[in-house]
């Protein structure tokens, strides 16, 4: 017992001389004089050491609504129209209820069969009587809150003629938290509690020693504490993952493929030539080693080789020159995303479809603010049999 009263925070030894079977925590938090997070915490920690168990109950409070109010506070419409029948009978231009209002007090009072209807409007002998009743919404308005489940079988009827009219009631989902207290802790309520332990050993308590003989508060490794998430996305990345996220919902499936590149993919089947400066070392790096990559089957390679000779079948010219795939082998640094197209696009993917990449690529590049060695290009392509120029 004496190890659980040094483990025990201010709080709770505050809090346990009020405790009882089935207090609520509101009701525990006005008798200790505490404020009621300070007495959830309390109860969450005593419940964490096994002295108390937290019931939760879930309820359903009906309240009043703002024309709820209004009319409990200047009374129905049909009160207000009984009233002014009491002493003769009149039009229902002369009654002073608003339009609305107006309605619904004669849909009320002829319900109750207590007026009759022609030129003018009169009580009959079962209105008079009416003007010595309280109505069953009076009372019923007047009680509120009430808890939903709690309603008898005459409150329900009522509760339901309320609720077809505007803004008069509404329906609150309250938790109730009730505390049931084990025999440890019935046992630990006999204890003197008021013992004045130590919180937290200072620094000049150390210079001055004062600590020693002291009586200092365990600390429970074992509690639950909130969990704190230090870490965040790196903003560049955050932005790159709002656009992957958008594309996806577009509908758009993301490519994928290696960082080190075939010129194959990077060049050739983009139709470009292999005597083009852009492959140069001053617009493109290159692998020292290995130096050489795998070209893809031979049915996709010998549609670039004879596209770049002659044409092939795309009924062009072709550029005229011996493609030799030794420079097609060779490896480099993805220079743009659309390599990623290019390899998608030899898989024969089905149709319709839609692709994209946010793809890392290296160029060469003088450094500045604006330029750098590395950097993300967004890529991507459509496709479908009924897509053409008018599509665009």
């Amino acid at each position: 017992m004496k190890d659980l009263l040094k483990r025990l925070h201010p709080l709770e030894r505050k809090i346990i001389p009020f405790l009882k079977n089935n207090i609520t925590l509101t009701e525990l938090a006005k008798k200790s004089g505490m404020q009621e997070v300070e007495a959830t915490r309390a109860i969450q920690w005593l419940s964490n050491k096994e002295l108390v168990t937290v019931n939760i109950q879930e309820t359903e409070s009906i309240v009043l609504a703002k024309n709820g109010e209004h009319y409990l506070k200047n009374k129905l419409p049909e009160r207000r129209m009984l009233e002014q029948l009491k002493d003769k009978a009149l039009s229902m231009q002369d009654i002073k209820l608003e339009k609305g209002e107006l309605n619904i007090a004669i849909g009320e009072l002829k319900k109750r069969k207590a007026i009759t209807m022609g030129k003018e409007i009169s009580l009959t002998a079962e209105g008079k009587k009416l003007l010595k009743k309280e109505f069953s919404e009076e009372t019923f308005l007047s009680s509120l809150p009430k808890d939903l489940e709690d309603l008898n079988e005459e409150e329900q009827v009522t509760y339901k003629n309320l609720q077809r009219r505007k803004d008069m009631l509404l329906t609150e989902k309250t938790k109730i938290k009730t505390i049931k207290i084990t025999e440890e802790c019935k046992e630990l309520q006999k204890e003197d509690l008021n013992i004045d332990y130590i919180e937290t050993l200072t620094q000049d308590m150390l210079k001055e020693k004062s600590w020693k003989g002291k009586d200092f508060r365990t600390y429970d490794v074992q509690v639950q504490v909130p969990q704190t998430y230090g870490g965040k996305r790196q903003p560049y990345m955050e932005f790159l993952t709002k656009i992957k996220n958008k594309l996806v919902q577009l509908g758009f499936k993301e490519m994928t493929g290696p960082l080190i590149e075939t010129e194959f993919f990077n060049f050739d089947v983009l139709y470009q030539p292999q005597n083009h400066p852009a492959r140069t070392w001053t617009d493109t790096y290159h692998l020292k080693r290995p130096v050489f990559g795998k070209l893809p089957d031979e049915l996709v390679v010998n549609r670039v080789k004879n596209t770049h000779e002659d044409g092939g079948q795309t009924q062009s010219t072709g550029w005229g020159y011996k493609w030799d795939p030794m420079i097609a082998a060779q490896l480099m640094p993805r220079a743009h995303g659309t390599a990623l197209s290019a390899r998608t696009m030899a898989k024969n993917p089905k149709t319709p479809c839609k692709y994209f990449a946010i793809a890392r690529v290296y160029r060469p590049d003088v450094l500045d603010a604006t330029h750098l060695i590395e950097f993300n290009q967004m890529e991507g392509f459509v496709a479908d049999d009924t897509i053409n120029f008018k599509t665009l």
